[in-house]
């Protein structure tokens, strides 16, 4: 009991978080240099293409997969010590089938996802080409989750890093000589080089003979498949909706439409990603193997991350939102500067993902699969329904605004559900810390997008961005000093 409660603390949370951002932060470096190079290669229109098969993988992989990456992390963290090479082959056979499944189902998709992708031209030699990618992705899924579920922090951390340099290496010299038609090369290669990257660090852990694996004992996977198959379902309506969405943008706006609305999603998710990394990884395990302590210690897992992380996130989204205007011509190219109305308004978003994000866990780490597909169903419907009429009512910027108004209320939605199902309530202390950073937000993003002065833009910038993160050094330092007094006080 004692380890589980130095296991939520907040200097723990704080660490492992920091821990990850940085890594994130590094990893970002060099994706903000790959990200130049090749949109400044490519364009909107070149980009929007990229954007388009990606999802279109992404939808097959996630149809394909059977949620291995996310229930696996679960079934190992649940694990006994004497019982964990056991579920290592459980999931490595299944994973092995379901890389199978899904090459086999991108082969004979190939004129469906075609018709649906694109107006113009035959597409589906891209798709057969690419179905490697979908097998090569639920390999890496497997080991990926056997690496989450164990905890090996610094093997993640380290796989993120060289994940980023082999972008660099394989995507710019590609497309610098290519252009487009380096698109499908660079997919694979990246899938193939993610997939041995992981292998090696798992292998460390638990060496892979695969005379050990298809066996008829590790097909019983009803509990780890059972539970995967509504992560199936909710990951392919939500590749589905962002696959709608990049369609619907495709043929309404054209290609260069979707390149705009990719770079800034892109954008907000990898600045995000900085804050939010240590979930999966530290997060998601630490709370599936806590819920059986009740649900006062679930709430105190949850509302302290959600903690640190509004804390975290809140400086972040300042600076993303007050410095695009230099960071889009910058990272990109100032044919981007269109996006900058749509991303400047998103940016609040991430105030709300991270109240959102810590409770939107809880069932998945109950193991109560269906519940989280009936949120992530309803979510899916509202957002893609908001960016399709902020579109056609405001352009680009009202996909901004759509994004925004989609993560408010989901927001409400899973702090009501996990209440009434879970007993899940925000405890005061993370409503002091929610009435402290998002008046800041509002009234920044108000401010920045109504003065005609660059004197006032810079000035309004600096005092939010200084009040904002000076309010969480603060906070986080008093929070830590009063739980290490409570702790020397036991």
């Amino acid at each position: 009991m004692e380890k589980r409660e130095v296991s939520s603390t907040y200097d723990r949370v704080l660490r492992l978080t920091s821990l990850f951002g940085s890594v994130q932060a590094l990893a970002l470096l060099g994706s903000i240099i790959r990200t130049k190079i090749v949109t400044w290669l490519l364009g909107p229109t070149g980009w929007g293409l990229v954007s388009l098969l990606n999802s279109s993988v992404k939808l097959v992989s996630d149809s394909t997969n059977l949620g291995i990456p996310i229930s696996g992390v679960r079934s190992m963290s649940e694990a006994a010590e004497e019982n964990r090479l056991n579920e290592v082959r459980r999931i490595r056979t299944w994973s092995l089938l379901t890389a199978a499944a899904g090459l086999l189902l991108c082969l004979l998709a190939a004129p469906l996802l075609d018709s649906w992708t694109f107006s113009w031209g035959d597409h589906r030699l891209h798709f057969v080409c690419l179905s490697p990618v979908v097998a090569l992705y639920a390999l890496a899924g497997g080991e990926t989750a056997i690496l989450k579920g164990t905890q090996q922090i610094q093997p993640l951390a380290r796989l993120s890093l060289w994940m980023v340099a082999l972008s660099l290496v394989v995507s710019v010299p590609l497309y610098w000589l290519w252009g487009e038609s380096a698109a499908v090369p660079v997919l694979l290669l990246m899938a193939l080089g993610q997939w041995l990257l992981t292998l090696r660090w798992s292998t460390r852990c638990f060496p892979y003979r695969l005379h050990d694996y298809l066996h008829l004992h590790d097909l019983d996977g009803r509990r780890l498949v059972g539970l995967g198959m509504a992560f199936v379902l909710a990951g392919v309506m939500g590749s589905g909706a962002e696959f709608a969405v990049r369609s619907f943008l495709n043929n309404s706006g054209g290609q260069s439409v979707v390149g705009l609305y990719s770079a800034g999603y892109a954008m907000l998710v990898t600045y995000g990603s900085m804050v939010f990394a240590s979930m999966e990884t530290d997060f998601y395990p630490r709370l599936s193997a806590s819920w059986h302590e009740g649900a006062g210690a679930v709430n105190t897992i949850v509302n302290r991350q959600s903690e640190v992380l509004l804390l975290l996130a809140s400086p972040v989204a300042l600076l993303l939102m007050v410095g695009l205007p230099l960071l889009l011509p910058l990272l990109y190219s100032g044919r981007f500067l269109p996006a900058l109305g749509m991303m400047q308004v998103a940016s609040l978003a991430l105030f709300t993902r991270a109240l959102k994000l810590p409770v939107a866990y809880m069932p998945l780490a109950r193991g109560d699969s269906w519940f989280y597909l009936m949120m992530e169903a309803i979510y899916d419907v509202v957002m893609v329904s908001l960016v399709v009429s902020g579109y056609l009512h405001w352009g680009l910027t009202g996909t901004g605004y759509a994004l925004l108004g989609a993560s408010v209320f989901d927001l409400v939605l899973l702090w009501c559900c996990m209440g009434l199902r879970y007993g899940y309530r925000p405890s005061r202390s993370l409503l002091g810390c929610a009435l402290f950073q998002l008046p800041i937000g509002v009234a920044t993003w108000l401010a920045i997008t109504h003065v005609e002065t660059t004197w006032a833009y810079c000035l309004v910038s600096a005092v939010a961005v200084a009040l904002s993160g000076g309010g969480t050094a603060l906070i986080l330092k008093l929070k830590i000093k009063k739980q290490q007094s409570q702790m020397i006080a036991l």
